[in-house]
């Protein structure tokens, strides 16, 4: 299941917390919720509405926060709910030239 049906699922479901693929839904603080999922390597992916909530169905971007094992973080902003995936892997470099397409697209500076 790539991440992107994976996000779909979740921002489907009405349960309070729902654990697939390692991401669940996640209380920020102050009434915030996110999309998580913590990496083997200490890391950490929070995905959002942009705003304070988990995004809704009819939802058509995400923000997505990248924070790493060091509390470094980097967002993207405006990211299509169909290119999660694409992102998802570019930040995990597991596609150098994806990650360079990527940071340029959505990469909040």
């Amino acid at each position: 299941m790539s991440y992107a049906e994976i996000a779909l699922e979740l921002i489907e479901e009405d349960s309070e917390r729902l654990e697939v693929d390692g991401f669940t839904q996640y209380n920020t603080g102050g009434g915030c919720m996110a999309l998580h999922k913590s990496l083997e390597d200490g890391s950490e992916i929070l995905i959002t509405d942009h705003e304070t909530s988990i995004p809704a169905k009819e939802s058509e971007t995400v923000l997505i926060g990248f924070y790493d094992k060091d509390g470094d973080d980097e967002y993207y902003e405006n990211v299509p709910v169909d290119a999660i995936q694409s992102l998802l892997n570019a930040i995990l470099e597991q596609d150098p030239d994806s990650a360079i397409l990527a940071k340029y697209l959505y990469k909040s500076e």
